[in-house]
């Protein structure tokens, strides 16, 4: 993976102390006051089955800022913009169907007069262990730093 903000490299190590060994963490076992500097950036989306759709559970601050809007209740094929729709679609089926971390650099924009990246980091929870119910995810807004503007998305899927 390429994690850079540490905000987010906290939140994996966090999710990896959670997790039992071979199984994946219970959203249950998540405690907002162990991690609170990276609350702002999360939200907690529930995976649906019949059919497998994504509603957001609960939005944090720093997002809502971000997206001038909060986003609570609304399903994330509803919201996301034409532009990118499918790809982050995929990426939400894909931590739903693998029960792996995905983390994505989503490119440069222009927001409040600066540009930044969106750093995007879905973390994997399941009651059972197995089957994912929520994605835990952190997204956040980092100014790019001068002359490292990048034009492709960067993705990675976890390896075991």
């Amino acid at each position: 993976m390429q994690i850079v903000l540490d905000k987010q490299k906290a939140l994996l190590a966090y999710w990896e102390r959670l997790r039992p060994e071979g199984r994946l963490p219970r959203k249950s076992d998540f405690d907002p006051i162990d991690i609170p500097p990276l609350l702002g950036d999360l939200l907690w989306v529930a995976v649906e089955r019949q059919p497998m759709r994504f509603r957001i559970h609960l939005y944090g601050s720093n997002v809502e800022e971000l997206r001038g809007e909060n986003l609570t209740g609304a399903y994330v094929d509803e919201v996301t913009g034409e532009h990118i729709h499918e790809r982050v679609l995929d990426s939400y089926r894909w931590v739903a169907s693998e029960g792996k971390p995905f983390f994505d650099l989503i490119p440069h924009d222009v927001r409040h007069a600066r540009v930044v990246d969106y750093h995007r980091l879905m973390l994997p929870f399941a009651e059972d262990g197995g089957t994912v119910d929520f994605i835990l995810i952190s997204f956040i807004a980092a100014p790019v730093e001068h002359g490292h503007l990048k034009h492709e998305v960067v993705r990675a899927f976890w390896k075991e």
